[in-house]
């Protein structure tokens, strides 16, 4: 009944997904995969975070870096004279077992004299905080604070760390760089990656990494293998290392003359004395302003089916990968414009909500499919849900209000598997 009503309403739904957007909405963040799980504003992060646990001389301790870094398009710029600045404080604090045992500041500037930089979302101001700690459990906090606008936020993770082992030959994980410079100081490199997204066309890339070996006489075998996400070979090299320390910094190249928008994986694989070891990072490459939800151009066109028409689907789905991208943002743009920014807003908010009911709404079909799923994609969150009490014998049900459109939606869930049902009608 949901579906026909929408397919055969699609220019109603089309406007009512449209205006809906204009409505304040709360939507939990996703849970990003690896170290990080952001737990805060669901809105976009005013800062970015990526763990990355290096190898230290000492045995007993863990070395990690954490990288921060805040887009400039996020800062509070004002100007002065001909120059336009902002100024950012970052905060880190560390605690176990309820006790904080580390807490750092710093204070990072940006100044440009382009006002058109100033919004840009390819610029960006970025630090590292590096500490050592024993192997356990902490809880780590970094906070940020733009000092012109007052905008603060923090974001809280659980941070378990593990003694590596100690083998012939081990590799710490792996950051991408745009480039071989080194921060001299905390031995980093100056243009980190932080957010693993690229949204430009560069020719190369590079990966930096420790490598320990028992015996740096006797000759490692470095090798990096990048691979979409068909797990297919683009790019191979490898480099061959004898002599020098025991524990060294290295870097490798990546070429990506290849490579188009998309998911991409990276192997770098250490071999010495007959042991092996091996670390992955994983990346994305949009250069067409798709928001980070979207992981997947194929199932995003198809997740579409709310706002777009069957014929607009299939136009998109029979074009060639090529220019699948480019079609589907122009139909973005066309169908909800949103002047002046980068990656347009709706798009943006539909997505959200599509990853939101992926994680919370899922039953025998995936949660965007889903009753629940498809009124949240159109509405947004309703303004008040009311579930049935489990001491009442009955099917059990969600009601969810929107009194701002003086609409109510009944759920059931006749069958006791979590397969809530739309009862009422739609409008």
């Amino acid at each position: 009944m949901l579906m026909h009503y929408l397919t055969s309403n699609m220019r109603i739904v089309k406007f009512t997904f449209l205006w809906m957007l204009l409505v304040p909405v709360i939507i939990m963040a996703q849970s990003e995969n690896g170290k990080w799980n952001r737990k805060s504003n669901p809105e976009r992060s005013l800062f970015n975070v990526q763990s990355v646990q290096r190898l230290s001389e000492n045995p007993d301790s863990i070395k990690i870096d954490l990288f921060i870094e805040v887009m400039y398009d996020l800062l509070q710029f004002v100007r002065d004279g001909k120059m336009f600045s902002a100024s950012v404080e970052l905060g880190l604090s560390i605690s176990r077992d309820d006790s904080q045992i580390l807490r750092l500041t710093k204070h990072l500037s940006a100044a440009t004299d382009s006002y058109e930089k100033t919004n840009s979302r390819k610029e960006s101001v970025s630090s590292v905080f590096s500490v050592e700690l024993e192997p356990g459990d902490y809880d780590i906090h970094v906070q940020f604070r733009d000092r012109e606008s007052k905008r603060y936020e923090k974001i809280t993770d659980e941070l378990k760390l593990v003694k590596p082992e100690q083998g012939i030959v081990n590799l710490s994980d792996i950051m991408l760089t745009r480039s071989t410079e080194i921060n001299s100081e905390s031995n980093v490199p100056l243009y980190p990656l932080v957010r693993k997204v690229i949204s430009e066309k560069i020719e190369v890339m590079y990966c930096y990494f420790d490598l320990f070996r028992v015996q740096p006489g006797e000759i490692t075998e470095l090798s990096i293998s990048l691979y979409d996400d068909n797990d297919s070979t683009l790019y191979v090299d490898s480099l061959s290392v004898v002599g020098g320390e025991i524990l060294s910094s290295y870097f490798m190249k990546l070429s990506m003359l290849e490579v188009a928008s998309g998911v991409y994986t990276v192997r770098i694989r250490a071999e010495s004395g007959g042991s092996v070891t091996e670390r992955l990072i994983e990346f994305r490459i949009n250069l067409h302003g798709l928001p980070g939800s979207v992981k997947d151009i194929d199932m995003a066109i198809q997740q579409m089916k709310y706002i777009a028409t069957e014929g607009e689907i299939r136009e998109l789905e029979a074009a060639f990968p090529s220019d699948r991208e480019r079609l589907f943002i122009e139909f973005w743009d066309d169908n909800f414009e949103v002047p002046g920014q980068l990656i347009n807003g709706k798009m943006s908010e539909y997505y959200r909500r599509v990853e939101y009911a992926n994680e919370h709404f899922a039953d025998s079909r995936s949660g965007w499919e889903s009753d629940r799923g498809q009124i949240l994609i159109i509405y947004g969150q309703p303004t008040e849900i009311e579930r049935s009490d489990i001491s009442v014998q009955t099917a059990p049900y969600e009601i969810w209000r929107y009194h701002y459109l003086n609409k109510s939606f009944l759920f059931r869930d006749d069958y006791g598997f979590g397969e809530y049902k739309l009862i009422t009608p739609v409008w």
